[in-house]
């Protein structure tokens, strides 16, 4: 039996504030759960080792099964790390009173209760050959000589102990509370004690040994899977949206007024179909072909048009294709095209519509209006109903007073995740509002290139990660310019492996990746944005950040280049 006498007064658990140097201890701050005994040494080893040592607590290791053998599984209460001798394992045992008799090891607690505990000097020892043969493993069998230096020891924090009458259990190969005021010193004697030679661990030797008994790493879901998990939420939210709207639907003209990320396209396609199945003709307008298109293979049986494809049709169909210049001014789509329209529409009794809808509202200038009520069946009964966001209004357009129109709101951002609407915020005048269920989502990434010839590089490195690494479809990702392709850094086509295709491409092939203007893009969305040649902090462009920041579902980065276009 070990004649151990207990100490009364407690030792100190503090960290000396004379000292600065303290060991690397893994994890850095013992849990919650941890014993009173392995609190006191934790402490103790990292205030009083040197700062080249490292120590590991709690450290679990399992050897898998062999020649259908169990699996071997040891926890070491530390492992010390001493770079001039090896490693050392440390079982520590506390209680008011430690002992052994016939029966075996055994504590007792405060309360005179008594626990049998398993004989902690095999404890060690077999924790020790555990770690070895984990090592062996990894290295492959023999392990190493330079890396076989272990050693094993048994720990007394709250005892003072003479010597020790267990053959199983020599002295030298026990520390106690004395030996715990130097612990340096003890630890040697411990390496000593095995016979271990004091030659340093090779730099490669220490990597490998901390590598393999303290591996760090994260496991975390690509972000293909966090979107898959988010998505659901933003749908359910864009459903809800269109039943609070429907209180509202009875309204022949309505002006329905929704922040960035709202809806408003999901719930004017929504109203457009129930028109529909009510035996209306109704006519989906909007000003980007790209949104025409995708309104259009969504919702199939409604009439979906742009406007200036609307212009076109009807002067064809009048006879009045010939106003049509080969190559438009500006001045056309302005002014003209408006004009052609009702000159047309003057000689299509018939080219009339029992419900209107115009998406992205704010993009149609006041000129636009007067044609667009001449498309009505009855003026006073057939239905106009207008989407706008005032926030988002690039061309200085939107729904005119004249109108008369009755004015709903979408106040509930429900196409981003939190992260990104708070994001793209800063360039609104607006704070967004969320429903309950938002998804908070993933921060909002922003890489800086050095150079306009850099942005390339950084865009290809970016989407080789969120394809290869995230395992995000290229289907799903969308790049977003603020200049037109011959003007942007990306005019090469090329980013890394990937080659950069118009908006209006059918299909993707391998390793292509769409590129838009966020002009181009107004309407739309892509569960991930890449906004580039972009500058947050240009005040000129904060309407630009907005519109483009919010076309992104799920994530969202900002490749910025201040540097300026060459005039």
């Amino acid at each position: 039996m070990i004649r151990a006498t207990r100490r009364e007064e407690s030792i100190d658990r503090t960290r000396s504030a004379s000292r600065t140097a303290m060991a690397r201890i893994h994890p850095s701050s013992p849990g919650t759960e941890v014993s009173l005994a392995e609190r006191c040494v934790f402490e103790l080893l990292a205030a009083r080792l040197p700062d080249d040592w490292v120590v590991l607590h709690g450290r679990r290791v399992v050897v898998p099964s062999v020649d259908r053998r169990p699996p071997v599984e040891s926890e070491a209460d530390f492992l010390v790390l001493d770079p001039a001798r090896g490693v050392v394992v440390l079982e520590v045992k506390g209680g008011f009173d430690i002992g052994v008799d016939e029966k075996g090891w055994f504590s007792v607690d405060s309360r005179g209760n008594r626990k049998a505990i398993k004989e902690p000097a095999a404890q060690a020892q077999r924790v020790m050959h555990t770690m070895l043969a984990h090592l062996s493993r990894l290295r492959g069998n023999p392990l190493p000589t330079r890396e076989r230096r272990m050693a094993w020891g048994v720990v007394f924090p709250d005892f003072e102990v003479a010597d020790s009458a267990d053959p199983g259990l020599p002295r030298s190969m026990l520390l106690d509370r004395k030996d715990l005021q130097d612990p340096r010193a003890a630890i040697e004697r411990l390496f000593d004690a095995h016979g271990v030679a004091r030659r340093p661990l090779t730099a490669e030797s220490q990597r490998f040994l901390i590598e393999s008994l303290r591996p760090c790493f994260l496991l975390m879901r690509p972000l293909a899977s966090r979107i898959e998990q988010q998505e659901p939420a933003l749908v359910a939210m864009t459903e809800e949206q269109v039943r609070v709207f429907e209180s509202g639907w009875h309204q022949p003209r309505l002006s329905v007024r929704g922040v960035a990320g709202s809806g408003k396209t999901f719930v004017a396609m929504e109203l457009a179909r129930r028109l529909f199945a009510e035996g209306r003709r109704v006519l989906f307008l909007c000003f980007n072909a790209p949104l025409a298109r995708c309104v259009a293979a969504d919702a199939p049986e409604v009439t979906v048009r742009t406007f200036h494809a609307l212009v076109w049709d009807c002067a064809h169909k009048a006879g009045l294709g010939s106003q049509i210049p080969d190559k438009p001014a500006q001045s056309y789509y302005e002014q003209d095209a408006p004009r052609l329209l009702e000159d047309a529409l003057h000689a299509l009794p018939d080219e009339r519509y029992d419900a209107v809808l115009v998406d992205e509202g704010q993009d149609f200038r006041a000129l636009w209006w007067a044609p667009v009520t001449m498309l009505l069946r009855d003026p006073d009964r057939s239905a106009l109903h207008v989407f706008w966001d005032p926030d988002q209004d690039l061309h200085r357009g939107g729904p005119t007073p004249e109108l008369g129109l009755f004015e709903l709101r979408l106040d509930y951002n429900c196409r981003n995740t939190r992260r990104i609407a708070e994001y793209a915020a800063r360039f609104s005048t607006i704070a967004p509002r969320f429903r309950p269920q938002a998804p908070e989502g993933d921060e909002v990434v922003v890489i800086e290139a050095q150079s306009r010839a850099r942005v390339a590089d950084e865009l290809g490195a970016l989407l080789q990660a969120l394809v290869d690494e995230q395992r995000v479809e290229t289907e799903r990702i969308v790049v977003l310019t603020q200049h037109a392709r011959e003007r942007s850094s990306l005019r090469c086509g090329r980013a890394g492996r990937f080659a950069l295709v118009e908006l209006d491409a059918v299909s993707l092939g391998q390793d292509e990746v769409r590129l838009s203007t966020v002009h181009r893009f107004k309407g739309l969305e892509r569960e991930v944005v890449v906004l580039c040649d972009v500058d947050p902090e240009d005040a000129a462009i904060r309407l630009l950040m907005h519109v483009g920041s919010t076309r992104a579902r799920h994530a969202l980065y900002v490749l910025v280049c201040r540097e300026r276009e060459a005039p």
